[in-house]
């Protein structure tokens, strides 16, 4: 739950590394939904931009030293929260192995390769923004963040 920066996926791959899911959460969502949506998802820990901050400041102080993680292709990835066709906001769960056959498809069908530059403009709690992001960054390509609409001036 974080302002729009190239940490937010920092943050993610993060998260993958520790073998847990997250839940992408836009801080410019209303209050209402922004709890309705850590309510519904029993999220234990939410990086804010304040938590970010504090890391960002201190992060020479934490070990560099590779994860043993061990993930199962059934494990959870990520939980996008739809619209809610009944207007109240729905949960989808999506494991490794489903969105590692999306993407590895997609950059097939797109012939992305290393060399090759994207755009991800989408927003983080979106879930077009996986694929924007990550059929770039599996390639070895070069990956740049577009503006957000609250950005615009």
């Amino acid at each position: 739950m974080t302002e729009r920066s190239d940490w937010v996926l920092a943050a993610i791959l993060g998260i993958f590394k520790t073998g847990a899911c997250y839940v992408a959460i836009d801080p410019y969502y209303p209050e209402e939904r922004i709890e309705l949506i850590r309510k519904n998802s029993k999220c234990i820990c939410v990086i804010d931009q304040t938590g970010l901050d504090e890391f960002r400041s201190e992060e020479k102080k934490y070990p560099d030293e590779n994860l043993e993680t061990l993930i199962s292709c059934n494990d959870l990835a990520y939980i996008v929260y739809t619209s809610g066709s009944t207007g109240i906001p729905k949960g989808i769960k999506i494991t490794h192995s489903g969105i590692v056959n999306t993407i590895f498809s997609q950059r097939k069908t797109l012939n992305i390769e290393q060399g090759n530059r994207g755009l991800q403009f989408a927003s983080f709690s979106f879930d077009a923004s996986i694929s924007e992001t990550f059929i770039t960054i599996t390639a070895g390509a070069c990956i740049g963040l577009g503006i957000a609409p609250h950005q615009v001036r």
